[in-house]
């Protein structure tokens, strides 16, 4: 099914393009950056959510962060926090976790990307976000996108 609808996202941590502050990063506290969406459609069962580096590694999408069962009735994930119910996929590092942490003096540029889901997936802790996600773009009707960079000092 082809996605239709577009879901806006923002952060009150960056402005969208900006540069992220390095608390949510490896070289602060490497906390999940605070967002938040309007958008959602009647009829979503389910939101997942993709932070990924732009920049691919062995041409592969590298995930910071991949969640699942967000609850459709949310408007955003405060900083640090996973909300209940929502489960975390294995990022680029190998972890169950956020972890934004590019290579020493490296910029890299991020989008965050949120998928609106007919159905609930039913995905368990440590799922692999790259089966995740081709399922969500095969089923999602909306989403949307955040984008912001950070260099590495």
């Amino acid at each position: 099914m082809p996605i239709t609808e577009k879901i806006e996202i923002s952060s009150p941590a960056v402005a969208p393009e900006g540069t992220l502050p390095s608390q949510y990063t490896c070289d602060g506290r490497n906390i999940a950056v605070p967002l938040r969406w309007t958008g959602i459609p009647a009829g979503t069962a389910e939101l997942v959510l993709d932070v990924l580096g732009v920049n691919s590694v062995h041409n592969q999408l590298f995930f910071e962060w991949a969640v699942a069962g967000l609850k459709p009735s949310s408007k955003g994930i405060t900083a640090g926090r996973l909300p209940a119910g929502a489960v975390a996929g294995t990022n680029g590092f190998g972890r169950t976790s956020y972890g934004l942490c590019p290579a020493k003096g490296a910029a890299e540029n991020y989008v965050v990307v949120l998928f609106a889901l007919p159905h609930k997936l039913g995905v368990k802790r440590g799922f692999d976000p790259i089966a995740l996600r081709r399922q969500a773009i095969l089923h999602a009707t909306y989403d949307g996108y955040y984008f912001f960079s950070y260099k590495r000092h």
